[in-house]
């Protein structure tokens, strides 16, 4: 069937799963995204969307109070999240980490923290656009890192980092992101990002 733009509340054909839910034995959707059905599953892709932390999420963060065993991080939610940790940090360091706690009021705590190098560069998309930039079995991610030369580290909050051989293998990895993400909803997309860096 051909894809169509849905909005919270419309009713959709399929088993609910991610973006969709049971309303009186009908499945809707929960968000505003183009809505397909395949293997009879009701499939909803955003079109965008703020980070909702889930515990074991691989998130890249910004330190944004070092304190005395641990530190407040920015991970691209309202609230900032804690790390406990005997490292030293300082304000504005780059991190990865996992989710290993979240709160009723979305207060989240972290672990296995790693700081990862100062000259890299951190740019953001919707968190609903991640999925889609690692692919298939890391396939989208993994197409970046050969055909850029680029070291990545894309976070489920939206925040990806990278270092590249050079200043212009960098560019090249973001506009291709940013590409991705404006098109995340689209098919052949994978072909269209590998003609795509082929010609840069």
């Amino acid at each position: 069937m051909a894809r169509v733009i849905v909005v919270p509340g419309d009713d959709v054909a399929g088993k609910p799963s991610e973006f969709t839910y049971n309303d009186a034995g009908k499945t809707v959707s929960s968000v505003v995204g183009i809505y397909d059905e395949k293997e009879g599953v009701a499939r909803v892709i955003p079109l965008n969307g703020r980070y909702d932390p889930h515990i074991d999420d691989y998130v890249v963060g910004i330190v944004t109070e070092p304190r005395h065993g641990g530190a407040r991080v920015d991970v691209n939610t309202p609230f900032a999240a804690y790390l406990p940790t005997p490292r030293s940090y300082n304000f504005g360091d780059v991190i990865t980490a996992r989710v290993k706690d979240v709160d009723e009021v979305k207060s989240v705590i972290l672990w296995e923290d790693r700081k990862v190098p100062s000259s890299g560069t951190v740019i953001e998309v919707s968190p609903v656009k991640v999925p889609r930039v690692i692919g298939k079995k890391n396939s989208m991610v993994d197409l970046l890192k050969q055909l850029t030369g680029c070291d990545m580290l894309v976070g489920k909050n939206g925040r990806i980092w990278m270092k590249g051989p050079s200043d212009a293998a960098v560019a090249r990895a973001e506009k291709a992101v940013l590409k991705i993400a404006a098109e995340a909803h689209t098919p052949g997309l994978t072909e269209r990002i590998k003609e795509y860096l082929s010609k840069e």
